[in-house]
């Protein structure tokens, strides 16, 4: 057993490194230049009907959280990365979009059958790198403290782990680490009270399920595709895309120098109050939940935006003394992602008081519960509510 750990965590197979110096050069087109968060967007929707849009509209903004500057809240320093927690029901091709994820941001660290030993060398190898860690099975992750530890240090503001969070390896030695996280899975083990005051702290969660047309677009894509040749390049000139931002950073572009922080005009501060402070009194007020965390999401959404964006910035004029300046493109574009986070919050943290605090922990008790709301006239629950309820209640044995 200790020769077998001892493999693991000192002679890992040694994989072999992209050299990105020998790839084939491909030029970006102007459309993904000046209008990057639609293309990319538009790529995947076409590779996966109903579900690559709404995914990457978050997720094409995390490599870039990676690379970015952090912004200033009166002198303190906040974190610019974003970490995203996706949840569907089996086959909404979330292995694929990850392997699809994983060839276009920086560093990543695919952890699938991953041991923590193994996953704590993985960092180790990497250095002082900018990483980003691709989780594809979440819900065995929940079950799993260690793991859970780790994502908590790597994905906080904290930014560091420590071999403390593995068994029988115990250094004490904390390690700094830049780190994006994109996990996705069925929400199993959501409700474990630990997860919704440390994991979902730090992740943005999205929740996508289909609808009935959706269900048949996505049969009728399948069927009219059969025999054609798609898209093969895996998203090269999407990657080649995110190279270059992290060129502007590294000073090795010749039109735009790194960028050193952002200006928030005041209309933009003015109208970001307005719109967020009933967002988040109301999860205030139903769960107890201080949503400063979300308020800095907030313009975290903002700030990715404004660097994809940078190549229009700079045509426009929006790019001064090496500080971007934030517009109403970026704030209503974060006015709908932190809407979308806040919502999916509240079908979480409903679910796990149904479960926990009102006893609708088996699918008996959810079909009784069920039936009562419907004869009372009650609301019809969101698809994503049923679907996390019936992820998490336990199934009676016969």
């Amino acid at each position: 057993m200790a020769e077998e750990l001892r493999k693991e965590i000192i002679e890992p197979e040694v994989e072999k490194e992209i050299d990105e110096t020998t790839k084939t050069e491909i030029k970006i087109p102007d459309e993904l230049k000046y209008n990057s968060y639609n293309y990319i967007k538009n790529h995947y929707e076409s590779l996966y009907p109903c579900i690559g849009e709404r995914i990457m509209s978050i997720l094409s903004l995390v490599p870039v959280s990676l690379i970015i500057p952090k912004y200033i809240i009166s002198g303190r320093e906040i974190r610019s990365h974003l970490n995203l927690l996706w949840m569907s029901p089996p086959g909404f091709a979330k292995s694929q979009l990850a392997k699809q994820f994983s060839n276009i941001t920086f560093n990543p660290i695919m952890s699938k059958n991953m041991t923590t030993p193994r996953l704590y060398y993985e960092f180790k190898k990497k250095g002082g790198e900018k990483i980003t860690l691709i989780v594809e099975d979440i819900a065995i992750w929940f079950m799993d403290e260690e793991k859970i530890k780790f994502l908590e240090g790597a994905s906080g503001e904290e930014e560091s782990y420590s071999r403390e969070h593995m068994r029988n390896i115990k250094d004490g030695l904390e390690k700094h680490v830049d780190v994006v996280c994109f996990c996705s899975g069925t929400p199993e083990n959501l409700t474990n009270r630990r997860l919704k005051e440390g994991i979902l702290r730090r992740f943005s969660p999205i929740i996508i399920t289909l609808t009935k047309e959706e269900h048949k677009k996505i049969l009728n894509y399948q069927s009219n595709g059969l025999g054609m040749k798609g898209n093969q390049n895996d998203g090269e000139e999407i990657r080649n895309f995110y190279l270059e931002l992290q060129k502007i950073q590294n000073n090795e572009n010749k039109e735009i120098n790194p960028i050193i922080d952002y200006i928030f005009p005041d209309a933009i501060k003015t109208e970001a109050i307005r719109f967020f402070e009933p967002l988040g009194e109301k999860l205030h007020e139903n769960y107890g939940v201080n949503t400063a965390t979300e308020h800095e999401e907030f313009f975290r959404f903002m700030v990715c935006s404004a660097f994809l964006r940078i190549f229009e910035k700079k045509k426009f004029g929006l790019i001064q003394d090496n500080h971007l300046i934030i517009d109403k493109t970026d704030l209503d574009l974060a006015k709908k992602l932190i809407k979308d986070e806040i919502q999916t919050k509240h079908f979480i943290y409903y679910s796990i008081d149904k479960i926990d605090a009102d006893g609708v922990n088996t699918r008996k008790r959810l079909k009784e519960w069920s039936k009562k709301r419907k004869k009372s006239g009650l609301k019809e629950l969101p698809e994503e509510v049923k679907f996390l309820l019936k992820s998490n209640v336990i199934k009676e044995k016969k």
